[in-house]
């Protein structure tokens, strides 16, 4: 119906829209923090887009729609501008880890949350629930966050890195 192929299209806008809006979040950036800041602040809608349509595709796509070939051609499209996208994101990340090793501050790390985040808080006596949305998916993470906001809970949105410590020579280095 109507409503089926417009949230079809809706998605498919979305992501080339996104893309066409932050093309290369991480070009020109300073240091770690820097990137985490442009990823959380706008690189995450383009994968955010990409995950939604790549969710309509797989549930509404069928080979039965009018204009299905013509279709399965602009899926092809936005999957090579997306991957082209993604590319030059890990390029750019590439270049700063190169320039800059790949150790980040500790308070940018995954393995300081509890200290830095959580236990501060539980030594106030708040209730605290963490949920860890891992695997780059910060926009899973910030539409979670939008919904306890939406039921009045108090929500704190933070973006760590990984410790890679494990793939680079001693100087966090990239080989």
């Amino acid at each position: 119906n109507f409503i089926d192929r417009r949230l079809k299209l809706d998605s498919a806008a979305a992501l080339g829209c996104a893309i066409e809006e932050h093309p290369r979040p991480f070009d020109g950036v300073e240091g770690f923090t820097d990137a985490l800041e442009r990823y959380t602040r706008a690189g995450f809608m383009v994968d955010q887009a990409h995950r939604r349509f790549e969710q309509h595709r797989a549930r509404r796509l069928r080979s039965e729609l009018p204009h299905f070939a013509r279709l399965k051609e602009i899926v092809g499209q936005l999957r090579v501008g997306y991957r082209a996208w993604a590319d030059g994101l890990a390029s750019d990340f590439s270049e700063l880890c190169r320039a800059r090793g790949v150790l980040p501050d500790e308070a940018l790390l995954q393995r300081t949350l509890y200290e830095r985040e959580v236990h501060p808080l539980i030594r106030g006596r708040d209730r605290v629930a963490v949920l860890l949305v891992d695997g780059l998916r910060y926009g899973m993470a910030a539409e979670l966050a939008a919904e306890f906001k939406e039921s009045g809970t108090r929500i704190t949105l933070n973006a760590r890195f990984a410790d890679a410590r494990f793939f680079w020579d001693d100087d966090g280095k990239l080989p």
